[in-house]
């Protein structure tokens, strides 16, 4: 995310997502955060925020069943009514990939690489730099 963009904290909702934050980065374009930790959400409705703002800390909010953070660019602002848009990360680390074991923990498969304007792919471990 480059620039200035527009915040909201996404509306209080018992819905799978739980505590979340949404960025309107243009008419009808969205960056959707959930899952985030109750009570992190450091962001109010209308706030301006630039690359490196501390939206809130990755949690266990909503319906799931170890923390992690749900991400994804949108048409609207509400995950559940609106259409996923392609998107990519300038860079990032991709630690591995590796599906939820029963007992909560991840095995992680690959060789850590770093990848440069791709999608990660489900499932996939990922280290964003700061």
């Amino acid at each position: 995310m480059s620039g200035r963009h527009s915040c909201a904290a996404a509306p209080a909702r018992a819905d799978y997502t739980g505590n979340g934050a949404v960025i309107r980065i243009a008419p009808g374009t969205y960056a959707i955060y959930a899952h985030l930790q109750p009570g992190t959400v450091r962001v109010r409705r209308g706030q301006r925020v630039s690359a490196g703002t501390v939206l809130g800390q990755v949690g266990n909010s909503g319906n799931i069943t170890a923390p992690h953070l749900h991400f994804g660019i949108h048409d609207g602002p509400f995950l559940a009514t609106s259409a996923s848009l392609p998107w990519v990360f300038d860079r990032y680390r991709l630690d591995g990939r590796g599906p939820l074991g029963e007992d909560g923990s991840v095995a992680l498969a690959g060789t850590p690489r770093t990848e440069r304007r791709t999608y990660p792919m489900n499932l996939s471990s990922l280290t964003l730099a700061g």
